[in-house]
């Protein structure tokens, strides 16, 4: 990483002299924990090794390659004469990348998410680049992976309230200061909807306090609203799947019901 960094920093530094024009792909391999789970790191070593010579195959010098960590790649694509270079680049590494490679006799695959992001329009430093890139890729696996992304202002927005919205979660978590809005079914934070909150939370590894949280305001809801007369039909609460996987899940949720003084049949 450190390499690729002080040689990056001088490429992008005579480019802007020149006034040449750069391209950044940012490489994420989708799923790659799953593969590194079922068949073990040894495999999944090897496998970024394929990967990373199928990726040296398609970009060769003077364009630079490196590794970010874990299964995060990136490519400088250098002195690029048209935008449209660097989505052929993309689309050549999807494809090579996603081609089965045989590792240990078992036939192994992955694939995937490229983000794209144009240096000096995106930016001209190469955390700027790194940083906008990163956030394309994350729009090319809402878009339903083995596919790019490029950088753009409604990128930008959704990475920006991305950091926001976790850095208010996890305070919000520690000291509960949400509102629950309860309609015909789903809970919203603010005017920001669950499409965009609940994948952020579930990311940051906050969806199971913040889905404890829900239950407990639902329940305490109900048992105000029935000691106030009011007759209201039974409430649906969205879990997320990592909650229900949670054990001892059926036993907190019994729980939470017995200490808000809720029925079963009102949930």
């Amino acid at each position: 990483r450190q390499t690729f960094d002080e040689r990056a920093g001088r490429i992008l530094a005579s480019a802007y002299a020149g006034e040449k024009s750069c391209a950044l792909l940012f490489i994420d391999l989708d799923n790659f924990r799953l593969l590194n789970n079922g068949y073990g790191h040894r495999v999944g070593d090897q496998m970024l090794a394929i990967v990373a010579s199928r990726i040296r195959n398609a970009i060769t010098e003077p364009h630079l390659v490196g590794r970010r960590g874990g299964d995060e790649l990136v490519a400088l694509l250098v002195d690029i004469p048209r935008g449209e270079y660097a989505v052929d680049v993309a689309k050549e590494l999807i494809r090579s990348i996603s081609e089965p490679a045989r590792i240990l006799g078992m036939e192994v695959s992955v694939t995937p998410s490229v983000g794209i992001s144009f240096f000096p329009q995106d930016g001209i430093e190469l955390d700027s680049l790194l940083n906008a890139a990163d956030a394309a890729m994350y729009q090319a696996k809402e878009s339903g992976r083995q596919t790019y992304a490029f950088y753009t202002p409604t990128v930008a927005r959704r990475a920006d309230l991305r950091l926001r919205l976790e850095h208010r979660l996890r305070k919000a978590v520690e000291a509960p200061v949400l509102v629950l809005v309860v309609d015909s079914g789903d809970a919203e934070l603010g005017d920001i909807p669950p499409a965009e909150f609940i994948p952020i939370a579930e990311e940051s590894g906050l969806i199971v306090a913040l889905g404890e949280w829900v239950l407990h305001e639902a329940c305490r809801a109900r048992r105000d609203w029935r000691m106030q007369g009011l007759d209201i039909p039974p409430l649906s609460i969205n879990m997320a799947g990592v909650q229900l996987r949670q054990l001892g899940c059926v036993e907190g949720l019994i729980n939470i019901l017995n200490e808000h003084d809720v029925s079963p049949n009102d949930i």
